[in-house]
């Protein structure tokens, strides 16, 4: 740390295994825009879902998650760079995070403090070398955990902390018009007083930055519907003064997922040569061979011809139509989703065992069994 700057990584929601996003371009993509910069950090938090879901070391996913893991670990060790993981989703990363936990045997500490450590439940810790105080929320919540890091920070004496670095909602967060609240959604304004630098906060893939909340978004584009800039941020904090700034990191390499409304142009050819266009930009920054995700938005009778013209011209573009059914079905999963119960490791045993059929089965057996 140089001149009382401490500077930290945010990077969040990689989602390794991830269908139709090449885990053999996710390291390219780190390797070039994370690994350089390394050396001028102070702290590099995981801000969640490193994993997308349970994976195998016979997969690609693995193999560069556990490559990734490892490099980056190295990198730190040799520019005495803290290392901070914080579990995300319990369906992404499952138990993956001890990916981490079996390198800090070889991480060592930095003047006493341990350089990696993980996070799977509500901790405060003083990271004396950086001179910061951090508060960790992981996703396994079942219900607003607000109280809980507000009564952690009273256990300690302590009115203010430098950095909460959760995975989670907040309400700028949430899609507009959601029906049902997340339970274990944090409450911004009760908790941002209490913050001198940011809350680092992963899960929601939209990067975004409002008065105290840093959302991360994700490092990389992971489906149709995320047409924003994407990559990872820099915060500049003043340990002294508290005064904070951000730097944001775009990713211009990561796939890219087009949707496109046919019926918004005059004609077909206006909108086969905006198509042409836009791939031609991307092809002059990712390479002619790389895969790009088109789909129409199918409110227009062209959208047959155009895909069948794409799969002959472009065979590197993977091109679908959205109809209208799947437009209302997206809709009606999102709402039962979001009328689903928060599962952490804690309560799963007991939801199966409130809904499985057989009840010859026991709680205990299903504890057991999991």
């Amino acid at each position: 740390m140089k001149s009382n700057i401490c500077k930290i990584a945010l990077l969040t929601d990689l989602h390794m295994g991830k269908p139709r996003v090449s885990p053999i371009d996710v390291r390219a993509h780190l390797e070039k825009l994370l690994y350089p910069r390394i050396q001028e950090l102070d702290l590099i938090v995981f801000g969640g879902d490193f994993f997308d879901s349970a994976l195998t070391m016979n997969s690609d996913a693995g193999v560069y998650a556990a490559m990734i893991i490892d490099e980056v670990l190295s990198l730190a060790v040799k520019y005495k760079v803290f290392v901070r993981v914080v579990t995300g989703t319990f369906f992404h990363d499952r138990y993956q995070n001890r990916f981490f936990e079996i390198k800090s045997v070889t991480c060592g500490d930095i003047s006493g403090v341990p350089l990696l450590r993980v996070f799977d439940s509500i901790e405060l810790e003083y990271i004396k070398p950086l001179q910061l105080t951090m508060v960790y929320c992981p996703d396994n919540q079942p219900d607003d955990p607000t109280d809980r890091i507000l009564d952690m920070m009273k256990t300690h004496r302590l009115d203010k902390i430098d950095f909460l670095c959760s995975h989670g909602y907040f309400e700028y967060l949430l899609p507009k018009g959601i029906p049902h609240v997340p339970p274990n959604m944090l409450d911004y304004n009760r908790i941002s007083p209490h913050i001198s630098g940011y809350i680092l906060n992963g899960h929601v893939h939209i990067p975004l930055v409002r008065k105290k909340l840093i959302s991360g978004g994700s490092f990389e584009r992971l489906a149709h519907g995320e047409e924003h800039d994407k990559g990872y941020f820099i915060i500049d904090y003043n340990v002294v003064t508290h005064k904070a700034s951000h730097e944001f990191i775009i990713n211009k390499l990561t796939t890219q997922f087009i949707t496109i409304s046919v019926s918004g142009y005059p004609d077909m050819d206006a909108c086969i040569k905006d198509i042409e266009n836009r791939l031609a930009s991307i092809h002059g920054t990712h390479g002619p061979n790389a895969t790009v995700y088109i789909r129409l938005d199918g409110l227009s009778s062209l959208d047959t011809f155009i895909i069948n013209y794409l799969e002959e011209k472009h065979p590197n573009v993977v091109a679908t139509i959205k109809s209208k059914a799947q437009q209302d079905a997206t809709c009606e999963l999102d709402t039962v989703i979001n009328t689903l119960p928060t599962i952490t490791e804690d309560n799963l045993p007991q939801l199966i065992y409130d809904n499985v059929k057989d009840k010859d089965i026991t709680l205990e057996e299903i504890k057991e069994l999991l």
